[in-house]
């Protein structure tokens, strides 16, 4: 089971989360592959994602967003380059303790923690385990190998095509931002369908996904939920919806 708080939200208002990310630069996403685009995608059929988390009752989606995208990376360079189905899964609570910016369980941006394993790389979850809070004591040293990105991007302009083809050529996960008015209708979220629309009004929420592939007009996306969530901890999200496209980045290794 999962347990939501409300700074499970990486930003608590819209006023603190526009103010964030307009003062920062990012680099912008390059894409190389050009032609049509295939009706689906989907990066679970690959083996590149590493299995589903929980972040409990840690605000901490940031976190385990930017993990997922960094983790599919590495998945698919095993993979390709050593013939080797292991998983990675790297230290959540790394980034919690010792990103940029850090609000620990309260929050922080996805782009914060990606800075974070670009600079100084992360250790894996084995040597740093998730503990569902942020250390009182501040960030801790951990012993064992870091493993970093070469860069990280931001989508720009955002748009479904250009994440498409992104997510197709590179075939790792894609960490993005959501904003959701209806947080009951995404909380309660059986997977049995596409959730096409969102209520108009009411208090916003933000969190951060990943998305990790696509169909004739949706995305699917990767919760950190657990897998009672959804489709086994995976959803199926209209183009357009909550925002997605519009604060979406992804990584090299």
């Amino acid at each position: 089971t999962f347990f939501l708080v409300e700074n499970l939200l990486t930003l608590s208002t819209n006023e603190n989360y526009e103010t964030t990310y307009s003062d920062i630069a990012y680099t912008i996403c390059r894409t190389t592959s050009k032609g049509d685009l295939p009706e689906k995608f989907d990066l679970r059929d690959l083996g590149y994602l590493s299995k589903i988390r929980n972040q409990g009752r840690c605000g901490a989606c940031w976190a385990f967003a930017a993990l997922a995208s960094v983790e599919s990376a590495y998945n698919r360079r095993t993979r390709i380059v050593h013939n080797r189905t292991r998983k990675h899964h790297f230290s959540e609570q790394e980034l919690v303790d010792c990103s940029p910016n850090t609000e620990g369980c309260s929050g922080n941006i996805i782009s914060n923690g990606l800075k974070y394993v670009q600079l100084r790389g992360v250790v894996k979850s084995a040597n740093y385990p998730y503990e569902e809070r942020q250390n009182p004591l501040g960030c801790r040293g951990a012993k064992g190998t870091r493993h970093t990105i070469k860069d990280h991007c931001i989508i720009f302009p955002p748009s479904v095509k250009r994440i498409q083809r992104l997510l197709k050529e590179r075939e790792t996960a894609i960490a993005a931002m959501i904003e959701v008015n209806d947080f009951k209708k995404f909380s309660d979220y059986d997977g049995k369908s596409v959730i096409t629309v969102d209520a108009s009004t009411g208090k916003k929420f933000y969190h951060a996904v990943n998305i990790v592939g696509f169909k004739t007009t949706y995305w699917i996306i990767r919760n950190s939920w657990g897998i009672e969530w959804g489709d086994k901890g995976y959803g199926y999200v209209n183009f357009g919806l909550y925002q997605i496209e519009e604060n979406a980045f992804t990584v090299t290794l």
